[in-house]
């Protein structure tokens, strides 16, 4: 990738898929290559979630692999390649992205908190208390992929479950990108079923730890990294 310039283009490597592209989703990547040697089940269903977002180059030596782009909405770009052939690829799928992206604010948002929950109503009660009580305004999601989508509203806290940080591959990687966006991380308490008393509670329950979240955000500014509230 060393023929993109780097006063123009900032390239970044990344040596997992699933982490690729959820990095793509947060920062809101024009192109993501993909050097695969096979395109199990699962990868091409990410792949395919997210071909109306971000352009996607296949880069392989297998046939079946680069006879799956066209269905996956991405370019391919055969092994061996040329440096010429890869980058008219990836500068045809930048101009595809180009005018497509949404606006990705350049700081956090101190009023704005992404509630990560079970189940959606368990979410839309948390995120009704706190707005009530802090004034923030409430993001909601109930998986990652949802929670990586909400990251570009910039929002200053995430409030979530555990349970749901841990669970499956992208987990790791959501919280390494809290840490570099500097977002702050409290964990709501786990639902045990839709109840909307327990629900308020959970969000009681955070309230402390969320405002002096809030607080250290506006007052850090751009200085040091995120950390989880206590």
């Amino acid at each position: 990738m060393a023929a993109f310039d780097p006063k123009r283009y900032r390239v970044e490597h990344v040596f997992d898929s699933t982490e690729a592209l959820l990095r793509a989703e947060v920062v809101l990547a024009h192109v993501v290559v993909l050097q695969v040697s096979e395109l199990d089940e699962d990868l091409a269903k990410r792949c395919a979630r997210r071909s109306h977002r971000v352009s996607l180059v296949l880069v392989s030596e297998r046939p079946e692999v680069l006879g799956a782009a066209d269905q996956l909405g991405a370019r391919a770009v055969a092994l061996p390649f040329s440096a010429v052939d890869l980058r008219t690829t990836v500068f045809e799928s930048i101009a595809q992205a180009k005018g497509s992206r949404p606006h990705l604010k350049a700081t956090p948002d101190r009023r704005r908190v992404l509630i990560l929950a079970e189940t959606a109503e368990h979410a839309s009660v948390v995120g009704a208390v706190l707005e009530k009580d802090l004034g923030v305004e409430c993001l909601t999601a109930t998986d990652l992929t949802q929670a990586a989508l909400a990251l570009r509203g910039r929002p200053a806290c995430v409030v979530a479950d555990a349970a749901l940080l841990v669970d499956g591959e992208l987990g790791p990687a959501f919280v390494r990108y809290l840490e570099e966006f500097r977002v702050a991380l409290v964990h709501l308490p786990p639902s045990q079923g839709v109840d909307v008393s327990e629900a308020g509670q959970a969000a009681w329950d955070v309230i402390p730890q969320l405002r002096r979240a809030l607080q250290e955000t506006e007052g850090n500014g751009s200085s040091g990294g995120a950390k989880q509230a206590s």
